[in-house]
């Protein structure tokens, strides 16, 4: 990982650091959700709730300044606009595993 760390993170958005730890958690437990949400839809080929959950992490990982996972759900928007859905699953296990790397900055 190496990218974030916790003090910068927060410093971006002007927060105190014991103020941003249970922000960063709560996008990774929302982000897991919504990474299960375009992988369902993913698989029935419905572009629409693919969109919408792609929607739900692009705005919450650009408001905390995570420009990692920010340019994975662009990559996930062309796909989906490709109708590539068989590919949608490379870029879920990238995000789950920056989530991963995002949750240790908070343990």
């Amino acid at each position: 990982m190496g990218l974030y760390s916790l003090e910068d993170l927060a410093l971006e958005i002007e927060f105190d650091v014991e103020d941003f730890k249970p922000l960063l958690q709560l996008f990774v437990d929302t982000t897991r959700d919504d990474l299960d949400k375009i992988r369902l839809a993913a698989l029935k080929e419905e572009p629409q709730a693919v969109s919408t959950a792609v929607h739900n992490i692009r705005g919450s990982s650009l408001n905390l300044g995570l420009v990692v996972i920010s340019g994975m759900t662009e990559h996930l928007s062309r796909l989906n606009k490709n109708e590539s859905f068989t590919d949608i699953e490379n870029i879920i296990r990238e995000c789950e595993a920056e989530l991963s790397d995002l949750e240790k900055l908070v343990e």
